[in-house]
């Protein structure tokens, strides 16, 4: 999947993230453009992630904000999809240790 500068030109002013937009500049000197498509805000940050156009091939990013000193993290599509795999398989664990009762835990912790 490739963005490009047509997709971002072609947004709708309304959309329900507020159509969030920013320029991030790296050490190199590069400048992206990035559009948030998705956020969780939390009592004392926001999570978001987004479109980059200008820094292919990282086409994604996810942000994490907090007291005003944001992390951005540029992802391509596969790095993107293994983030959230790796997440995916984390949610999975917790779910069965707790269905488990934590058994498994307690018997292979000596």
């Amino acid at each position: 999947m490739e963005v490009g500068e047509d997709l971002l030109a072609d947004l709708p002013a309304d959309l329900p993230m507020g159509n969030i937009e920013f320029d991030l500049e790296l050490p190199d000197g590069r400048i992206g453009h990035c559009w948030r498509a998705q956020a969780q805000p939390y009592a004392d940050c926001v999570f978001s992630s987004g479109l980059v156009t200008g820094l292919e091939p990282d086409v994604f990013y996810i942000r994490f904000e907090r007291e005003g000193d944001p992390l951005t993290i540029l992802l391509r599509t596969d790095e993107l999809m293994a983030v959230l795999w790796v997440g995916n398989g984390a949610l999975w664990a917790a779910e069965m240790l707790e269905r488990d009762g934590n058994q498994t835990i307690a018997a292979n912790s000596v």
